[in-house]
């Protein structure tokens, strides 16, 4: 019992090497210029065995991606059922988003380069997820302008405004420190910047659909 305990372990901690690696190389270079060769040199690992605990670089690219979704697609069930009006579950939609995307700055790159290239990549899989995720905002948008909290407005046009400003954000973060960063005192350490990022979206989202 041990020792298959200890090989389940020992696999699902090789897994989540890889697709680290994994989702380093397809952050710098994309899901075509992306190379086996070079995700196996970043887990320290064989071709052989990326192909054996996880599979090509297509299924490498998915489970990247519904990574990251799934647990935003999760968070937001979760945070949502805790909020009572509409504008608390917007608000915590909003910040559960931030929360994801900015922990793991590898995916803003990564659906950056996908929006570009007009999504020609993104499997089936990571669609249904980000389907679900935003049918969760359809959902509050609805409820708050049943309610009369919110104007009317469209749901894929709001999340577009959410995601698009968090990703470009994460994504340009060398370029933005290089323009409006002080050079003497550094600014505001990033991870602080970060936590704030979330509910400064939030804040002038709910203000544009307040129907005060």
């Amino acid at each position: 019992m041990t020792t298959v305990s200890h090989k389940t372990s020992s696999a699902a901690k090789a897994k989540k090497i890889i697709l680290n690696a994994a989702a380093i190389e397809f952050a710098e270079y994309g899901f075509a210029g992306a190379r086996m060769d070079r995700i196996a040199g970043r887990a320290r690992v064989n071709k052989a065995t990326i192909y054996y605990h996880i599979g090509d670089k297509a299924v490498l690219y998915k489970e990247a991606l519904i990574g990251i979704l799934g647990r935003i697609a999760d968070e937001l069930d979760e945070k949502i059922e805790k909020a009572r009006s509409a504008e608390e579950k917007l608000r915590a939609y909003i910040c559960a988003i931030s929360t994801n995307i900015t922990s793991s700055t590898l995916f803003s790159p990564i659906m950056m380069r996908e929006a570009a290239g007009g999504g020609k990549n993104i499997p089936e899989e990571a669609q249904e997820k980000m389907r679900k995720i935003v049918l969760s905002l359809s959902t509050i948008l609805n409820e708050g302008i049943k309610s009369g909290e919110l104007r009317m407005a469209d749901p894929e046009l709001v999340h577009l405004m959410i995601v698009g400003c968090i990703n470009l954000y994460v994504a340009g973060e060398p370029m933005r420190k290089k323009i409006f960063t002080n050079q003497e005192d550094g600014g505001e350490p990033l991870e602080e910047t970060y936590k704030s990022l979330g509910k400064g979206v939030a804040k002038i989202i709910i203000s544009g659909l307040k129907n005060d």
